[in-house]
């Protein structure tokens, strides 16, 4: 992995979790399930972050990094179509949502 596709996976992995930890309560108080989930990827994310940055950990954090963002990138595009269990189902037009699923494939490619 390349000095830049690492440091890329890293910002890529934080922000994602900055962006899911920021809406982590509104999910709470709407779908419990939802927010705990976010929450969890949020966690996620900033270990495989940290696992990035550790030479020989590097093969684990760009394993947990692309299971994680493509897991999220389908949960998203399953969410604004057929939907999740308990009805959630959400519209398209959420300009965080979009960021995320562009980060998600940066992610993907990065790690």
């Amino acid at each position: 992995m390349t000095v830049a596709a690492r440091v890329t996976a890293v910002v890529a992995a934080v922000a994602l979790a900055a962006i899911h930890l920021v809406i982590v309560p509104e999910h709470l108080e709407e779908k419990l399930y939802i927010g705990v989930l976010f929450l969890v990827a949020s966690v996620l994310l900033l270990v495989a972050s940290g696992l990035l940055l550790v030479r020989r950990l590097r093969p684990a954090g760009a394993g947990l990094a692309i299971a994680l963002a493509a897991g999220m990138a389908v949960s998203y595009v399953l969410s604004r179509t057929v939907g999740l269990p308990q009805g959630y189902l959400e519209s398209w037009d959420d300009p965080l949502g979009t960021a995320s699923l562009v980060l998600d494939g940066v992610l993907v490619v990065a790690a």
